[in-house]
C-alpha cells in the first residue's frame, strides 16, 4: 500500500485477514481449474474424454497456485506435452492396425485370385471330359457296370477271360484311338490314347476340386479373421481394402 506523507512515498504493507487471503486462494483455484478444463477439452478432442484435472489432484497445479503465472504455463506446457504422447500412441496403434489389415487383406486377395484361376481350369477340363464322352457315345449313367459287362460276356463264351477291365468313360469306344489333347499347365500338344486322355483329365479334376474346396475354406477363414479386427475392419470397405494392397506409390 502506497501513501504520501509530508511529500515522501511511504510503502506499508497489507495485511490480509485469514478469511481474505483463503479466498484469493480459492480464486487462483477456480481460475486453474478453468484453465485446465479449456485446455482438456481443446487438447483431447481426439482422445479419449476424461474429468479435468483439479488443483488438489495434480502437483504441478498446487505449484502453479504458489509461484502464480510461471506456474501456470509450466502446467500448460506439461500437459500439453501428455496430450501429444497420448496422441501419437493413438496413432501409432491406428498405424499397426492398418499395417495388419492390409497384410490379410492381401492374402485374401490372392486367394480369391487362385480361386478364380482354378475355377476357369476346372471348367475347361469340364467341357474337355463331356466333349469325349460325346465323342466316345457314353455318360456315366449309359455304361453298364463292370459285373453286368463280365456276365454277359461269359454267359456265351467260355474261352474269354473272365476278368475284363471296363472303363466308364470309353465304353465301346477304341480305347486306343489316337487324340488330340493339351496337357494341364503347359502349351504342350500330343497325340495320346483315347483312354490316357480322358484319364489324365479326371484325375487333374479330381485335385482342382480338392483345391478349389481348400481355397474356398481359406478365403472364408481370412474373411472372418478380418471381420474380428473390429470396428476398423468395419469402417473400411472391400473396395477400400482392395485400394490398400493394389496401389503403389509411384515416384515423381
Amino acid at each position: 500500500m502506497l501513501k504520501q506523507v509530508n511529500g515522501y512515498i511511504t510503502i506499508y504493507p497489507i495485511i490480509l485477514s485469514p478469511q481474505t487471503h483463503l479466498e484469493k486462494e480459492k480464486e487462483k483455484e477456480k481460475d486453474l481449474n478453468s484453465l485446465l478444463h479449456a485446455v482438456s477439452s481443446s487438447c483431447l478432442s481426439a482422445a479419449p474424454p476424461s474429468p479435468p484435472l483439479s488443483a488438489a489432484q495434480c502437483p504441478l497445479a498446487a505449484a502453479s497456485l504458489r509461484f502464480g503465472a510461471a506456474g501456470s504455463v509450466l502446467i500448460l506446457v506439461f500437459y500439453l506435452f501428455y496430450c501429444w504422447n497420448k496422441m501419437n500412441e493413438t496413432m501409432r496403434q491406428f498405424q499397426q492396425s492398418l499395417i495388419e489389415l492390409e497384410a490379410e487383406a492381401e492374402r485374401l486377395l490372392l486367394a480369391r485370385d487362385e480361386l478364380v484361376e482354378n475355377d476357369r481350369v476346372r471348367n475347361g477340363n469340364r467341357e474337355a471330359l463331356t466333349a469325349l464322352r460325346r465323342r466316345a457315345r457314353t455318360t456315366k449313367s449309359s455304361v453298364p457296370s463292370p459285373f453286368e459287362s463280365i456276365m454277359k460276356e461269359v454267359e456265351g463264351a467260355e474261352s474269354r477271360p473272365l476278368v475284363k477291365e471296363i472303363c466308364t468313360t470309353c465304353g465301346n469306344h477304341d480305347s486306343n484311338e489316337r487324340t488330340w489333347m493339351m496337357f494341364p499347365g503347359t502349351d504342350v500338344f500330343a497325340r495320346v490314347p483315347f483312354h490316357a486322355a480322358h484319364t489324365i483329365l479326371e484325375t487333374d479334376q479330381t485335385k482342382l476340386d480338392f483345391e478349389a474346396k481348400k481355397l474356398q475354406s481359406y478365403v472364408k477363414d481370412q474373411s472372418l479373421l478380418i471381420s474380428e479386427k473390429g470396428a476398423l475392419a468395419d469402417k473400411i470397405s472391400p473396395g477400400v481394402l482392395k485400394a490398400m494392397v493394389t496401389l503403389t506409390d509411384k515416384p515423381k
